[in-house]
């Protein structure tokens, strides 16, 4: 089971050197490669600096294009700093992610419709992430400037599309959980119910002829919309191929160390409810600590101390998971007693 730690307040695309240096020493093996994040290409900084300038001078907002969208055929170049950083830290990428358009809102109806350049930047990604040696894409579902109605079979088509460079580069999709924002209020979004989600990746998968797609469960995600974890886990089973721990205080969104979100000494997330499902569906895929708010928060000075607290939290959590697959050769009564002894703060 690996625990990777997200660059996310960590690495800066422009100057990784001493963030990922940091998440090397802390002990992490790897990180979730970000080619967008993590690519950097002087024509894209400048292109951002121009809409940010339109924005000021309209006064009003509007969803950033992205300068890799126009050019996905600039992103390996422009990500290969990056990859030999890592590759002379020693840093493997077994996950990467993939274009992200943001949180839908009740105002996307007014926002461009990006579903063929994206689907396009999506498919470079895959060859990049192939390129890395990264075995998962996690793929986030269109929602942007789509319907409720028209969700479903928009995904459905774009997925289909991807999986066809998938399939050629051996890359598997993974879906993600999602929320939505309406009226200043988080509430579940689309791949939010773990049932619907895990039939419509089964019918994907059917199609295909393969497992071309799993899922990577959002903790952050599912505790700002107030879902039950274990029952969350047990919907998805063996499609859950990643899980991405974050914590949050449940209504404002943010990435935080797990069991660092607390009121009078209670953690805002339910850790044991979660360590509990992946214990019951055997869980062995990817852990990935999303802590960048935390590590943001901290002076350079710290960063450090607050690495090896990372490194140390995965380690426990990972411990935790494969504790329940270590007593299966015990009775059942025999499992609660002995795991139950086991102290878990959270």
């Amino acid at each position: 089971m690996d625990v990777l730690c997200s660059t996310s307040g960590i690495v800066s695309s422009k100057f990784p050197g001493q963030g990922l240096k940091d998440i090397a020493q802390a002990g992490f093996s790897g990180i979730p490669l970000a080619p967008i994040g993590h690519a950097y290409a002087e024509e894209a900084v400048e292109d951002w600096k121009a809409w940010a300038k339109l924005q000021r001078k309209a006064k009003k907002k509007t969803l950033y294009h992205g300068w890799f969208m126009d050019h996905p055929e600039k992103l390996e170049a422009a990500l290969r700093p990056f990859g030999e950083r890592c590759k002379a830290l020693g840093l493997k990428t077994p996950l990467a992610m993939g274009p992200d358009l943001g949180i839908p809102s009740g105002r996307d109806e007014e926002k461009e419709d990006l579903r063929e350049p994206i689907a396009r930047l999506a498919e470079e990604c895959i060859r990049v992430a192939a390129s890395f040696g990264s075995r998962y894409l996690l793929a986030p579902p269109l929602g942007v400037g789509i319907g409720d109605e028209d969700a479903w079979a928009a995904n459905r088509a774009y997925y289909l599309r991807l999986a066809a460079c998938a399939k050629q580069y051996d890359v598997v999709l993974l879906l993600e959980n999602r929320c939505r924002m309406i009226s200043g209020h988080f509430v579940r979004g689309i791949c939010s119910d773990e049932r619907e989600t895990a039939s419509f990746i089964d019918a994907l998968n059917e199609v295909v002829g393969e497992e071309r797609f799993g899922f990577c469960m959002d903790v952050g995600a599912c505790n700002l919309c107030g879902q039950n974890l274990h029952d969350f886990v047990l919907g998805l089973g063996r499609r859950l191929k990643a899980v991405i721990l974050s914590d949050n205080d449940g209504s404002r969104m943010a990435s935080l160390l797990p069991f660092s979100a607390a009121y009078q000494g209670q953690s805002q997330t339910d850790w044991l409810n979660l360590v509990r499902g992946l214990r019951a569906v055997r869980f062995d895929g990817v852990l990935v600590l999303r802590l960048g708010d935390t590590a943001a928060s901290f002076s350079p000075i710290l960063r450090p101390q607050v690495m090896a607290l990372a490194k140390a939290t995965g380690n426990y959590i990972r411990w935790q998971v494969a504790t329940g697959r270590r007593f299966r050769r015990f009775s059942p009564a025999t499992t609660t007693r002995r795991a139950g002894a086991r102290s878990f703060a959270g």
